[in-house]
């Protein structure tokens, strides 16, 4: 993967922390797992016995982890009490279940897989850890987070990290149309008339005002480059709409988009790293149906699609927040 890819890589992993919780997470945290390591095996709860305080290890390393999603909701004092007891708990019920089976490595090393959605392990979680060790006299006690987890990822193959977050944005040659089911009038006007060949290679519009609001928005440069690129193919949407029979057409559409960033707010919280970039990159996969993000060549297309109609809306300021006005200092002075 080329620079830009990356950089998306990892937005689109931090959208998939910031999007699981529970057994999602878990199941997150596998796919990662059984990639990066062919000899782990995950643990599925069977029957009244459950999981016996494993979700995966790695038998002949006697490396067991245990896996704790919390709803980012949630994340408080409460859910970090939770956790220490849950961590103490599902140990010693760990051991008593798998700690002597004769086929593994002795049980001595124990991961608490915690999703902190990237604000680190908290303190009284990691105490709690560090005097099990001690105690069980292990030999590597542990707890994961979510930056640990990235760094493993990252360490995969492009086409496993591709598996894992579903799509990347396109930096390369993009078809120009891919006939697939439509997924609304706009995307499908779009798809027959633009040829998004050309946003690859083409150079960036002169539009300070855009530029002006990314910035204040703390957009970062890649986005911001697709944003102005994408100006260029805006007339489509205008075109689009005086041919339409419905007059409330890109009012319907500006209130969904509308309501698309209002939600990733309500996803991606302030103090995450990246937000306004997360929250733009998780408005544009929702933008593209579900039945589609499984088809490679196809989302492809309808994700270019789904940029030109958010830079359309971003310059209407549907989407993310108006910088201040500047006063104009002659009247000012005149006045």
């Amino acid at each position: 993967m080329d620079s830009v890819e990356i950089f998306f890589c990892g937005l689109l992993f931090k959208l998939k922390i910031y999007e699981t919780e529970g057994y999602a997470f878990q199941t997150l945290f596998n796919n990662i797992m059984t990639s990066a390591f062919p000899n782990f095996q995950p643990i599925v709860p069977w029957g009244s016995a459950g999981d016996g305080g494993n979700d995966g290890y790695i038998p002949s390393e006697g490396k067991y982890y245990q896996v704790y999603g919390p709803s980012i909701a949630r994340n408080n004092e409460s859910v970090v009490n939770y956790a220490q007891r849950k961590l103490r708990d599902d140990f010693f019920h760990l051991k008593d279940k798998w700690g002597e089976c004769s086929t593994n490595a002795p049980l001595e090393h124990f991961y608490f897989v915690y999703n902190d959605f990237f604000k680190g392990i908290p303190a009284p979680l990691e105490e709690a850890m560090l005097n099990l060790k001690e105690e069980a006299a292990l030999t590597e006690g542990r707890v994961l987070g979510t930056f640990e987890l990235k760094n493993i990822f990252f360490t995969l193959p492009d086409h496993n990290q591709i598996e894992i977050v579903g799509y990347l944005p396109p930096t390369s040659e993009i078809p120009q149309y891919v006939k697939a089911k439509p997924i609304g009038d706009l995307l499908e006007y779009m798809l027959k008339r633009i040829d998004f060949t050309s946003l690859v290679f083409s150079s960036a519009t002169d539009a300070p005002d855009v530029a002006k609001k990314a910035k204040y928005n703390e957009l970062s440069q890649p986005i911001k480059d697709y944003l102005v690129r994408c100006l260029r193919f805006n007339s489509y949407i205008d075109n689009f709409a005086q041919s339409s029979q419905d007059q409330d057409i890109l009012q319907a559409i500006s209130d969904f988009v509308h309501k698309l960033y209002l939600r990733s707010k309500e996803i991606v919280p302030d103090d995450a790293e990246d937000a306004s970039d997360l929250r733009f990159v998780w408005i544009v996969n929702q933008i593209i149906p579900p039945a589609i993000r499984e088809n490679h060549h196809a989302r492809t297309s309808y994700q270019v699609a789904a940029l030109v109609i958010l830079s359309y809306y971003f310059k209407s300021c549907d989407i993310y927040e108006n910088p201040p006005e500047e006063k104009n200092e002659n009247v000012e002075q005149l006045s």
